[in-house]
């Protein structure tokens, strides 16, 4: 497995769970479901799965002389909130490009962004990307004037830096198997900027591994946005690595149960999460986890993953 350096922010590896109370209620017993909980790994915070990328992230921009993160994201995003909470630790400045304007009322999780001392940018609802670009670029140039080495951070922290997070999940799930002697059919996975289902589909590619890795956009991107963007940044790594390039040909798969779009649901949705929540202990946050989980049983239903098969559901946070 390819070696790269990170900081340690999380503890790993996240546990895997039989979830079969959840599998009989929810998906009529159609399937074993199991849970990998990566918001069991003693983030502060609680921002899940980010840290994966997060701690790649900083081990490359300390390496390579950056000082100043230039990261995009919307009012709550948990990738401006992992970076501009930890960045300090380890000597490094956030800078977050909020797309939004500044809130009267400020929610939670954006205070802990304002609490962080991480500089802050509000540039207005949904800008076009040519022109959030743009504005990146100008904040950039305006630190270099200072003197300062900036880094411009693409969204959601997806890039050929950070694609070993999601490898080192692929890892994690493999040695379980080993330990348990058991063998997974599908792991399955919600997709927003799309840089850990990149990099635990590279691992499952090096590792030789059967799985099929589903991936439930919860964007309103299409999946050809993904798989353009898996081939630009899955070269950029090989460039970086040495990886074998044909490793990148097998297509992926990806799937559209996203509903209208990031972060926009209904109100029967918060419902059907409280009572999931309620009856089994298990919170899916409606941004990502519950838009994966309706994906799943659609899937289920469909016979995309097939009956009597083992189902790892990769869970980005808890509550």
């Amino acid at each position: 497995m390819l070696q790269h350096d990170r900081v340690n922010i999380g503890a790993f590896p996240t546990p895997i769970t039989r979830e079969s109370n959840l599998a009989e209620t929810e998906l009529e017993g159609k399937v074993n479901l199991f849970l990998k909980h990566e918001g069991r790994n003693n983030d502060e915070i609680g921002v899940g799965i980010k840290i994966r990328q997060v701690e790649y992230l900083f081990a490359a921009a300390r390496e390579q002389g950056y000082m100043h993160l230039i990261v995009d994201g919307v009012i709550d995003s948990h990738c401006c909130t992992a970076i501009s909470h930890y960045a300090p630790r380890y000597g490094l400045q956030a800078v977050l490009v909020i797309k939004d304007e500044k809130p009267e009322v400020i929610p939670a999780t954006h205070q802990k962004m304002i609490d962080s001392q991480a500089d802050i940018y509000y540039i207005g609802k949904n800008p076009e990307p040519e022109k959030l670009e743009e504005i990146k670029q100008k904040i950039a140039s305006k630190y270099k004037s200072r003197g300062a080495k900036p880094l411009i951070v693409p969204t959601g922290a997806t890039s050929e830096l950070t694609i070993p997070g999601g490898i080192d999940i692929t890892k994690e799930i493999a040695d379980y198997e080993a330990e348990h002697r058991d063998k997974f059919d599908y792991v399955v996975l919600p997709v927003g900027t799309g840089g850990i289902y990149f990099g635990l589909e590279i691992g499952r590619r090096i590792l030789e591994k059967d799985w099929k890795v589903l991936g439930i956009i919860i964007d309103d991107n299409l999946p050809d946005y993904y798989r353009k963007r898996f081939q630009e940044l899955g070269n950029k790594f090989a460039k970086m690595t040495g990886l074998d390039k044909t490793l990148l040909f097998e297509s992926l798969l990806l799937h559209e149960h996203r509903g209208k779009g990031y972060g926009v649901f209904e109100e029967e949705d918060l419902v059907d999460i409280e009572r999931i929540n309620q009856q089994h202990g298990m919170y899916f946050d409606p941004v990502y986890m519950y838009k994966c989980f309706k994906g799943l049983k659609q899937l289920i239903k469909e016979r995309q993953i097939k009956p009597n098969t083992d189902v790892l559901l990769i869970h980005t946070a808890n509550k």
